[in-house]
């Protein structure tokens, strides 16, 4: 899967594989620090542009949660 060249310079797919739900292992926390107003400003022009170039206009927008950290081993995935 390759993404519009616009997009591809903010974020790369790393790799494609099915995992079941004992091989997927979330951290979650309840809050998460402020973004910076230009970080803010970015974010929100990035989702725009992707919108825009997209099919589908109901994307998540990132606006809920992120995604700090993440790492695979043979026991599955970990979001932090």
């Amino acid at each position: 899967m390759e993404l519009p060249e616009t997009l591809a310079r903010y974020f790369s797919i790393e790799f494609f594989r099915h995992f079941s739900p004992g091989e997927l292992h979330i951290e979650w926390e309840s809050t998460f620090p402020q973004l910076s107003p230009a970080r803010q400003e970015l974010e929100e022009r990035f989702w725009a542009a992707f919108q825009e170039e997209t099919a589908s206009g109901t994307l998540f927008n990132g606006t809920l949660c992120q995604l700090r950290d993440y790492s695979v081993s043979d026991s599955g995935i970990r979001l932090t």
